[in-house]
């Protein structure tokens, strides 16, 4: 999701008589908003126009304190941006949104009746081309395995692999859309496309 996608539905509230909503201080305004779901926020009221887009896109406090209570222990920034106007909050609260309520899923669990001698110190999820993948660590290595759907059994899919990704220990991952990062004790981080053939290596930061 992008600013472009999440664009205002009226264009034309200029001429157009203002609500209540509207007139009210931008304090006041948030604080009604912080009784009010993440959903309605985002896919509703920031829709009505302009200036409620506007104000609950710049509205950082406000996404940041509910992305803490979805992980309370997460410290800021979770990716830094490039540039620190970069970084939508908003959207960084809807995706961690979509991403929490996948793993909340209790109809659709993957067991893995293999396991590894070392221990798994981080999973994701990820999407490509319409099929789910499941990516996790086990030591210095890098593992994927396709997460089979209804119409197939796990013992089916043969759409999965194992890296050696670090000379040592991984100790976390993350992804944006089709590219999984991971670092490590190296001390390095490495980024890599998830591909309908695997992962593939695309770059080392030092």
């Amino acid at each position: 999701m992008d600013n472009e996608n999440l664009s205002c539905a009226y264009d034309g509230e200029e001429n157009a008589q203002l609500s209540p909503l509207q007139c009210l201080p931008v304090e006041i305004f948030l604080h009604i908003c912080s009784f009010l779901d993440g959903s309605t926020l985002v896919h509703g009221l920031s829709l009505v126009c302009k200036q409620f887009y506007q104000t609950l896109k710049d509205a950082n406090s406000l996404w940041k304190a509910r992305i803490n209570h979805i992980w309370p222990d997460a410290s800021y920034p979770l990716l830094p941006p490039a540039t620190p106007d970069e970084l939508c909050w908003m959207l960084s609260y809807v995706t961690i949104k979509q991403e929490t309520a996948l793993w909340k899923q209790q109809k659709n669990r993957l067991f893995m009746k293999k396991s590894h001698n070392s221990f798994q110190d981080a999973v994701s999820l990820m999407h490509v081309n319409g099929i789910s993948h499941v990516v996790y660590t086990s030591n210095r290595h890098l593992l994927y395995k396709e997460i089979p759907s209804r119409k197939k059994l796990s013992h089916e899919i043969e759409n999965s692999g194992r890296i050696c990704a670090h000379s040592a220990g991984i100790k976390d991952i993350t992804a944006i859309d089709n590219t999984m990062y991971s670092c490590s004790l190296d001390p390095n981080v490495k980024s890599w496309m998830l591909t309908n053939t695997g992962l593939v290596h695309q770059r080392t930061y030092d």
